[in-house]
């Protein structure tokens, strides 16, 4: 606590004393909002620099940050994924590897193409100078910008292409496909059909035929050697965007509705479950296995839900059983376990042999008659962001114990 009201005291600080603040970039992602007191830091920032951004990793902010890569489809969402030229470390180390500038330019290209900003880092050394290789690596990233930066500065995600080798950017209606591997032969085809006025390769301007077929429109004549040996770039100038390529936030799968008897069990399995919420670097719940058992992993925030559609036959009180995949890191977190009109928590004990998949009774919670919904979440993360894989929920109604 006495550490938390100093870190504060340090941010009102500097917003404060030093003039205007553009942005304010927290690290420590292993506590939660309540411990970070997140959500009372960001008003105040917002308050003394109405204009500074903030990001996530006191669990409140304006925009996520993943980091250096990207699983997560973020589109629609605000973020900045932060990559470091070296592969080990954020800060200085003598000696140490560095990516490839044509590694570091197809990541640029990646986070772009998907509607971010990307934040490279350096690791200076103690002196204050750029080691040699990082800023060699720098320089190539900023010649090749200055070939091709139209496509990359002010643009916003592009269309997704089948082919995870083409990466589009967008400005209006000019739309860059950036090839991170020259094609293996002199065309490539793009999965719509699209009205396209004029396509061209950069930076020379050299044009590139269009033809219209059934399954989309192929660009050919492409030269027999990339003009660049890092990212090449494609721009189309288009006469109308189609609809499909403008990129929207991906509707949720749909999942089954589970029939809740009344009889016996009813097993709500981890593959059924829609998986919602956005954490910490914008990460999302995933479907992992082991040994066997398929179960909900990277719990990090409460808000993130695992969420069955139920339809019950017969209403009453319920038994609940959760089974997960108990290991000795996450013992000691609990599990919230609602509906629309009740809830009970389950704690997981640090007893027993770890790494096992184990059932554990969470209490009876009511469900009416018809079509709801059964929700999953963190109620205490361990740590701050670690909950159990949870594989099932089985459920019994009390005249059948």
């Amino acid at each position: 606590e006495r550490y938390t009201e100093y870190y504060i005291g340090q941010v009102r600080e500097l917003c404060t004393n030093y003039g205007r603040i553009d942005g304010i970039w927290f690290d420590g992602s292993h506590k939660t909002e309540q411990q970070w007191r997140g959500r009372e830091v960001y008003e105040m920032i917002k308050q003394l620099q109405p204009t500074a951004v903030v990001n996530d990793r006191a669990r409140y902010g304006d925009f996520f940050t993943p980091e250096r890569h990207l699983p997560e489809d973020l589109t629609g969402y605000l973020f900045e994924a932060c990559e470091s030229i070296s592969p080990t470390s954020w800060g200085y180390q003598g000696n140490t590897a560095s990516y490839s500038a044509p590694y570091l330019i197809r990541s640029l290209v990646k986070m772009t193409s998907a509607g971010g900003n990307y934040l490279l880092n350096v690791g200076p050394a103690p002196d204050g100078t750029i080691p040699a290789a990082q800023g060699e690596r720098m320089r190539s990233i900023g010649e090749w910008l200055t070939l091709y930066g139209e496509s990359v500065y002010g643009s916003e995600a592009g269309p997704v292409l089948p082919d995870p080798v083409f990466r589009a950017t967008r400005r209006g209606k000019a739309v860059y496909i950036h090839l991170l591997e020259w094609p293996a032969t002199d065309r490539i085809t793009l999965p719509d059909t699209v009205d396209v006025k004029s396509a061209t390769i950069l930076p020379v301007n050299d044009c590139v035929d269009v033809v219209q077929k059934p399954e989309g429109t192929e660009l050919r004549n492409l030269p027999a050697h990339p003009p660049n040996a890092l990212v090449n770039v494609i721009r189309l100038d288009l006469a109308n965007v189609p609809e499909a390529w403008n990129r929207s936030p991906a509707e949720p799968e749909r999942k089954p509705t589970i029939r809740v008897n009344g009889h016996g069990d009813t097993v709500l399995q981890a593959d059924d479950a829609q998986l919602r919420g956005l954490g910490v670097k914008g990460s999302r719940l995933r479907i992992l296995e082991h040994a066997g058992h398929r179960y909900i992993d990277y719990w990090m925030v409460p808000e993130h839900e695992a969420i069955w559609n139920i339809d019950v036959a017969v209403a009453g009180v319920y038994d609940v059983a959760l089974t997960v995949w108990h290991r000795s890191i996450t013992a000691g977190c609990s599990v919230a376990i609602r509906t629309e009109h009740d809830s009970v928590s389950v704690c997981i004990p640090d007893e027993g042999p770890s790494d096992t998949f184990r059932s554990y009774p969470a209490g009876a919670i009511a469900l009416t008659k018809g079509l709801t919904q059964i929700t999953v979440a963190p109620d205490q993360l361990k740590r701050g962001y670690l909950l159990v894989g949870i594989e099932m929920l089985t459920l019994r109604r009390h005249t059948d114990a």
